[in-house]
């Protein structure tokens, strides 16, 4: 699959991603550590990238889109981070495969998985 990750998320969860056999490339690895989310979004959707972040923002900017692309994986307990965000995604990412296709938003937080299809509705 093919990850770009937001500033909100540790470049290590890229690096563990790329070393499983992904295509993970985070955004200051782009020069834009500093880019507004909506750059960010765009980019994924230009590079038809799954986008990873820890900031909900992402999620309104799809709402009011009304986008169908990119799908955003979304964590949200602080506690999931580096080794742990890498080791939930990467146990789940077979059966979350078919949603991020179609085109999802995806929150991971304890012990709960929610998958909501785009476009998303208010």
């Amino acid at each position: 699959m093919r990850f770009l990750l937001d500033a909100s998320l540790s470049p290590k969860l890229g690096a563990g991603l790329a070393a499983a056999g992904h295509d993970a490339i985070h955004v200051a690895n782009l020069g834009m550590a500093s880019a507004d989310d909506g750059q960010v979004m765009d980019l994924a959707q230009r590079e038809s990238r799954i986008l990873l972040a820890a900031d909900s923002d992402f999620g309104k900017l799809l709402l009011m889109s009304g986008a169908m692309v990119p799908s955003v994986i979304l964590f949200r307990r602080p506690h999931h981070e580096g080794s742990m965000q890498l080791a939930i995604l990467l146990s789940n990412l077979e059966r979350l495969e078919a949603d991020l296709a179609a085109g999802a938003f995806i929150t991971i937080r304890a012990g709960r998985i929610r998958v909501r299809k785009l476009p998303l509705r208010s």
